[in-house]
């Protein structure tokens, strides 16, 4: 389980992502989560699904199509930099946890950039 300070830091960052309508406020919540995923040793699911909370909501805010395929590449790259495997599988988890409890709120208008966004995330 994550400590109480992994926690707050990890809340910090998702609300910043989560109320990022710009692309310069995007690029450093997204740098603050790489920094944190790569020192994380352990977690809970409930953090991660946060964080994916956060992530999801950033791209959704997303408009422009080449800042999506960026950001889209981002979040997926952001697996690879996770240094534990159970803190991957968890990563994962969360993702596909997320995307399945928010598919039914994503309008016409944004499905095929969250369709996307699952076809990098495979």
């Amino acid at each position: 389980m994550a400590d109480d300070h992994e926690s707050s830091s990890s809340s910090a960052f998702v609300r910043a992502l989560a109320h990022s309508s710009s692309r310069q406020e995007r690029q450093r919540a997204l740098e603050a989560v790489k920094m944190y995923i790569k020192a994380l040793k352990k977690t809970n699911s409930q953090d991660m699904r946060k964080l994916h909370l956060g992530l999801f909501y950033a791209y959704w805010h997303c408009d422009k199509t080449r800042a999506q395929n960026e950001l889209s590449e981002s979040i997926c790259a952001l697996l690879h930099d996770i240094p534990s495997a159970s803190v991957a599988d968890t990563f994962a988890e969360a993702f596909w946890a997320t995307e399945a409890r928010q598919w039914d709120s994503i309008d016409k208008l944004r499905l095929d950039k969250y369709m996307s966004l699952v076809g990098n995330f495979i």
